[in-house]
């Protein structure tokens, strides 16, 4: 939802979450002081910034409610077939 509102989303580089940002090393950190380094970053610098924020907008369009109904609609059909 976050991606989805046009935020940069910073994660913790292991479980779920790190799916989806889609890997993108400059949103995930390993602990707390890397993730305000990584934050500080890309803050200070705009080009960096524009490309994650673009990077980000491309992902979220797979994780919206208008995907997922889709592809329950989808799974239903095949199976009703």
């Amino acid at each position: 939802e976050m991606q989805l509102a046009g935020c940069l989303v910073f994660v913790p580089r292991t479980g779920g979450p790190a799916e989806i940002v889609g890997g993108d090393e400059c949103l995930l950190f390993d602990d707390d002081a890397r993730a305000v380094d990584k934050i500080e970053s890309l803050l200070a610098d705009a080009p960096r910034r524009i490309a994650a924020r673009q990077r980000a907008a491309m992902r979220s369009a797979n994780f919206s409610a208008d995907r997922f109904m889709a592809a329950i609609r989808r799974a239903v059909l095949e199976g009703a077939q």
